[in-house]
């Protein structure tokens, strides 16, 4: 039974509960995988079973008692967490948050009350780029003013790729020497980044985006979905449970109606016309920062598909569902584009725009490198 919502990764959380059950469960495990595949609920579920009251005979919790209601609302004293967030002018050694404006601070207020009602958005505070070692040490002291506590001490560090150089060596140094019943959970989508140092000291569980089936039957069972509603989302999400639930409250036929005059613009090299959706695009982009990062996300699946078309994929792996013509005709149309070079291009832009970046100036590089790659690929067919 889960305290949080869990999409398809039954598995795992089988696995972290055998922990419990055979009295195994390490100092540190980093759950690492893509975003929105769940790795935020798997380590709220997990944190639960380990400080429940009345556990059921697997271990799972039992969602009732105190401790379990307490992680629901996010005010649980054992459990921490450690996430990406702005520095103050005027920082102190063990406060991560001093010398934050007011503003700053009710950034990182809003982003845990979203995490508290949706823990597939994790912690994402606008535009923090680094896990501050402020943040590391406020959680040594904690940790250790904590000893003696009752049940276990659950450390969750969200988007542990941010971990800097300080950061990191501040937080090696205490899985080296944990307090007793203290478990490090580290999420990540790029496992690669993390110290060898830090990865040496945990026990690395890869999450698996959910699978399409898993994901249209939670839709039908909990949204009341038809089949082929499901299925579409299901596909069109690539396994992210953050988008499905965008798609859900979106229009996506608006949207895919302008998505398609947005490849219209850069295909004939409509500039006047390019120019006027960056424009709108930008000042859409200070209202709605995930509508706008959809949008590109769009762009890196259509791409996607096209590149598994060429090469000869089978349409049953398309995204783009029902788009089989479309992406046939655009392959068709541009046989020699360089696919891997314009999506590596497209997921550095999206990374780009959860940092400090001028966006407009973002957005028009990229719809110039997009405009400049289809015409270099129509003259060279």
């Amino acid at each position: 039974m889960h305290v949080v919502e869990q999409v398809g990764q039954e598995r795992i959380s089988r696995k972290l509960l055998k922990l419990i059950q055979n009295n195994r469960v390490g100092n540190g495990y980093i759950l690492a995988g893509p975003w929105g595949s769940g790795k935020m609920s798997l380590a709220l579920n997990f944190s639960a079973a380990l400080n429940c009251q009345n556990p059921h005979a697997d271990f799972s919790p039992c969602n009732t008692c105190e401790s379990c209601l307490k992680i629901k609302r996010n005010a649980h004293p054992n459990i921490y967490f450690i996430f990406p967030s702005p520095a103050g002018k005027n920082p102190k050694d063990d406060d991560p948050f001093a010398g934050l404006t007011e503003q700053e601070f009710e950034k990182i207020q809003e982003a845990i009350e979203n995490m508290s009602n949706d823990p597939y958005k994790g912690i994402e505070v606008e535009s923090s780029t680094t896990i501050l070692i402020s943040m590391i040490r406020k959680l040594r002291k904690d940790l250790m003013l904590a000893v003696g506590n009752e049940g276990w001490q659950v450390v969750i560090v969200y988007r542990g790729e941010m971990l800097n150089e300080s950061s990191s060596n501040a937080l090696l140094k205490i899985l080296e020497e944990p307090p007793k019943k203290t478990v490090f959970l580290i999420l990540t989508d790029k496992y690669h980044v993390l110290l060898p140092t830090i990865r040496s000291r945990c026990q690395k569980i890869p999450v698996n985006p959910p699978s399409t089936e898993d994901i249209a039957a939670w839709l039908m069972e909990k949204y009341n979905l038809n089949q082929k509603t499901a299925a579409y989302y299901a596909h069109y999400s690539n396994g992210d449970i953050r988008l499905v639930k965008e798609f859900l409250a979106t229009d996506l036929q608006t949207e895919n109606e302008a998505f398609k005059e947005f490849w219209r613009y850069l295909m004939s090299g409509n500039m006047t016309a390019l120019t006027q959706w960056i424009d709108d695009t930008s000042n859409r982009f200070k209202k709605d920062k995930e509508a706008v990062r959809r949008e590109i996300r769009h762009v890196l699946f259509w791409l996607r598909d096209a590149y598994l078309l060429r090469e000869g994929g089978t349409p049953s792996r398309l995204i783009n569902v029902g788009f089989e013509k479309e992406l046939n005709s655009f392959v068709h149309y541009y046989p020699t584009l360089d696919y891997l070079k314009a999506i590596r291009e497209t997921e550095r832009v999206i990374e780009l725009t959860r940092k400090n970046v001028y966006f407009p100036a973002l957005i028009g590089h990229f719809c110039l490198f997009l405009t400049e790659e289809l015409a270099h690929a129509r003259l060279h067919t």
